[in-house]
């Protein structure tokens, strides 16, 4: 039996119904979450689920529906009675109930949002609970990265150092952090709503009023700048400010200006460069700050004119021995006097400078002449030679000066440097003082002293050196006492060098010592052979400056003589009385070289100082008298003079006796003999010779 066909509106009205779910269904099973309703019973069975249950929980629906995991379970511990308290708020009042709170899914913890309401039987019982629950994960991120990001702005601006306000375009603070008070001293309140040029230093004021005049024409536009703000105290602090306009197109101009106070930022900046560019113990420019102002003089030396510039450059004589006489305190005070009276004679285009040590410059600038440069350095000169007072003591300082005029052949200012240098050590060459004119020969001469100062480097490795000597004999009888060793250089180019050609190049480079110790060294062992056979001969040795500045050399006079087994009283030392002045560590050390029993005989003695309050203090045993005194002896009285008076000397103070040296001839012998000479030496008796012609000498006298 076939069923009755439905009619047409029957049919109509099932296929809307069916629409309507289908579209229903297909809403609920594309949101973001799960659509539910249980029933009001005690554990709340779930009778309906949606599709995005699994995806949002990790979970099956059926396993809420066959109550194999419960909602409250997924809800997070911390969040359950919060969000039962919701639910039961909005029962309460028969209305919608809202909730945001964790889910513990599978996948891990999510945020969610459930809406629901109760379902109400007809005699107002509650039947069940249905509502919507949707992933707010995303959303809840964004929420709390902007309440830390508040939170961060809030620590920032309340904590900071640095300031943080906003300007409208009139330039009036609309707002500004805390930290204004930590750093000027005003509250916010008595800032908020005044201009901010009123705390901008009146000499900033053009410079900052341009730069936000600017900025506010440019959305988006941002400025970095530095000007000084007053403090309520009155005083400025340098601050460095970065700026943004914040104004989008046809928006109100707003200025978020970051401040940040550099005040001793730029103080230490200011210290560094005072510093780096200027000597610490005088205030004047260094050798950093003197080379480039010589590099722009150099500059314009190129671009022609007629002005000239030079540089004058400056050591002072003999500044060791105020150091060592007085101390350091006392050097200290004299190099600044000396900075003090360079800044009296510079001009104020010109530029002083302390290159190190006792060396000094003057950059002179835009001098009319040669001639002026000329009177410059003439006028230094005589500033610095003026007498100073130092603790008490008066102190004559002297400079030897060189001067390089500058000119479009100087590659740069090294250049220049090296050869006012170079005039500088000609001026000391010609016995200090005074000042010299850098000339292209000397430059030669300077590329000569160093391929010499190399070659004796390589002299002392190679062995060239000799040893000479010249006999010293009794004025009483003529009879040999001892030598003296003088060292030779046996230049395989040059031949046999004499002292005068190397000695004085040996002491600048600091290759004295080497030499000293090896002359005492090869003249001991010589002496050794002497010895056996002719019994009681001494060797006199010079020792120069350089060895006392060096440690060990009581150690190296005791190993010298240990290795060629001779006595200590075979051996004497001669020493100038220059070098036992200039140097304090001298006579501390002589006195333990007599102590292991060698002679000390002060060379050249009358020449030096010719303070004879400092003989009593030395540990000598005899004088030399110098060939000066000698020479003249015949033509000078004053000569005859000196003579006696330093064998009486001699004699007062207990000495052995002196040694008249450079004597070239009978009359001179008998001369000094009449005296009261113990000793004679030079040529009218022997020229120094080699070992073995001094042996052969010492023979045809009858010695052995």
């Amino acid at each position: 039996m076939t069923a009755p066909e439905r009619p047409p509106r029957a049919r109509s009205t099932e296929d809307a119904l069916k629409e309507t779910e289908r579209a229903f269904r297909t809403v609920l099973d594309n949101l973001p979450g799960f659509a539910y309703r249980c029933r009001n019973e005690p554990t709340w069975p779930t009778e309906l689920l949606s599709e995005g249950f699994e995806p949002l929980t990790g979970y099956p629906p059926s396993d809420l529906l066959d109550g194999r995991v419960t909602y409250a379970s997924l809800i997070h511990p911390e969040d359950r009675d919060r969000v039962w308290a919701d639910v039961q708020e909005g029962l309460a009042a028969r209305r919608r109930f809202q909730s945001t709170y964790r889910m513990l899914t599978r996948g891990g913890e999510k945020w969610v949002w459930e809406q629901g309401q109760g379902v109400w039987a007809a005699d107002g019982a509650l039947a069940a609970l249905e509502g919507l629950v949707l992933d707010v994960s995303g959303q809840k991120a964004v929420e709390m990265e902007l309440r830390h990001a508040e939170e961060r702005f809030r620590l920032l601006t309340e904590h900071s150092w640095d300031i943080v306000h906003v300007q409208d375009a009139q330039r009036v603070i609309q707002y500004i952090s805390p930290s204004v008070e930590r750093m000027l001293g005003f509250a916010p309140d008595e800032m908020v709503n005044r201009r901010g040029a009123l705390f901008v230093h009146p000499d900033d004021q053009d410079f900052v009023r341009g730069i936000y005049a600017g900025e506010m024409l440019q959305p988006g536009a941002t400025t970095r700048t530095e000007f000084r703000l007053r403090h309520k105290d009155g005083s400025w602090r340098t601050v460095e400010v970065f700026s943004r306009n914040t104004a989008g197109p046809g928006q109100p101009p707003y200025v978020i200006t970051y401040t940040r106070d550099v005040t001793e930022q730029r103080r230490m900046e200011a210290e560094l460069r005072q510093l780096a560019l200027y000597d610490a113990l005088t205030g004047l420019p260094n050798r950093t700050l003197l080379l480039d102002r010589l590099g722009h003089a150099l500059a314009r030396a190129g671009e022609g004119g007629d002005a000239v510039c030079a540089l004058l450059f400056l050591d002072l004589d003999r500044f060791k021995r105020v150091n060592d006489s007085l101390g350091h305190a006392a050097g200290d005070r004299l190099l600044q006097e000396v900075a003090r009276r360079i800044q009296a004679v510079a001009r104020p285009e010109d530029t002083p400078a302390r290159l190190g040590g006792d060396e000094f410059a003057l950059l002179v600038h835009s001098a009319r002449s040669e001639g002026q440069v000329m009177g410059i350095a003439s006028r230094l000169q005589a500033a610095i030679s003026a007498p100073a007072a130092l603790d008490g003591a008066e102190v004559t300082p002297s400079a030897s000066m060189g001067v390089a005029l500058l000119h479009e052949g100087y590659a740069g200012p090294d250049e220049v440097l090296r050869d006012a240098d170079i005039a500088m050590y000609s001026t000391k060459a010609r016995g200090r003082g005074g000042f010299a004119v850098f000339s292209p020969t000397m430059h030669a001469d300077a590329v000569g002293l160093l391929e010499t100062e190399n070659a004796l480097r390589r002299a002392l490795d190679r062995s060239e050196f000799r040893t000479f000597y010249q006999p010293i004999v009794s004025a009483e009888t003529e009879a040999l006492v001892g030598w003296e060793a003088l060292v030779r250089w046996q230049h395989p180019e040059r031949g046999l060098l004499g002292p005068a050609a190397f000695l004085p190049i040996a002491e600048d480079s600091g290759l004295m010592v080497r030499i000293d110790r090896w002359v005492m060294s090869d003249a001991l062992r010589q002496l050794c052979l002497w010895r056996e056979r002719f019994p009681g001969l001494f060797v006199s040795v010079n020792v120069s400056g350089s060895d006392f500045d060096h440690p060990g050399m009581v150690e190296q006079v005791q190993s010298a003589l240990s290795e060629a087994c001779v006595p200590a009283g075979s051996l004497r030392l001669e020493v100038t009385e220059s070098v036992l002045i200039e140097n304090v560590a001298a006579d501390s050390a002589l006195r333990q070289v007599k102590a292991l029993g060698v002679r000390v005989d002060l060379d050249d003695f009358g020449t030096g100082y010719s303070s004879l309050s400092y003989l009593s203090r030395f540990a000598v045993d005899a004088l030399k008298i110098d060939r000066s005194f000698v020479a003249s002896l015949r033509e000078k009285p004053e000569s005859r003079a000196i003579v006696g008076a330093i064998v009486s000397l001699a004699g007062s103070l207990g000495l052995e006796g002196t040694t008249a040296e450079g004597i070239e001839s009978r009359e001179q012998a008998d001369d000094l003999r009449a005296a009261g000479c113990t000793h004679l030496q030079g040529y009218a008796f022997s020229p120094p010779l080699p070992a073995a012609e001094a042996e052969a000498w010492m023979v045809s006298r009858g010695a052995a």
